[in-house]
């Protein structure tokens, strides 16, 4: 099953600046539909429920969103993201309703291309950590008699 651009952008979005959106914002920007700001960017807390080893729900304390709808013709778009980054939750927004309303976006289209861009980007800085995260491995040898 193919992942939809939002869930893209979402499982990427904590490891990826705010200045790396630029890119992909401008895509989505040159969209030629008319994009209606329902609630612009907005910060906000927001209460983080969690659930502990027991499956009981847990009430970790406030933490800071960023919150953004939009409309294009009669669909809405809702972005929500951690942290005070308003083009990310922006940019979640349109995609969601970009998503609702031309389906599955082509892998050719400049919002494809940027999004899959970005995800490489933050894929090879993930490779990379983990090589080096694999150099500081210690074997350990059991000092028992055998």
């Amino acid at each position: 099953m193919k992942r939809s651009p939002k869930k893209i952008l979402q499982e990427i979005l904590p490891e990826t600046e705010d200045e790396g959106l630029s890119d992909l914002m401008e895509a989505l920007m040159d969209t030629e539909m008319d994009i209606e700001l329902v609630q612009p960017p907005e910060a906000g807390l927001m209460m983080m429920t969690i659930r502990d080893c027991f499956e009981i729900p847990f009430y970790l304390g406030e933490v800071l969103v960023t919150r953004a709808e939009v409309r294009i013709e009669d669909a809405v778009g809702y972005g929500c993201c951690m942290g005070d980054r308003p083009r990310a939750a922006l940019a979640l927004a349109i995609l969601e309703v970009l998503q609702e309303i031309s389906g599955e976006l082509p892998s050719s289209s400049p919002v494809m291309t940027r999004l899959t861009a970005l995800a490489e980007t933050v894929s090879d800085r993930r490779e990379k950590a983990s090589r080096l995260t694999a150099l500081t491995r210690v074997e350990f040898q059991s000092m028992a008699e055998e």
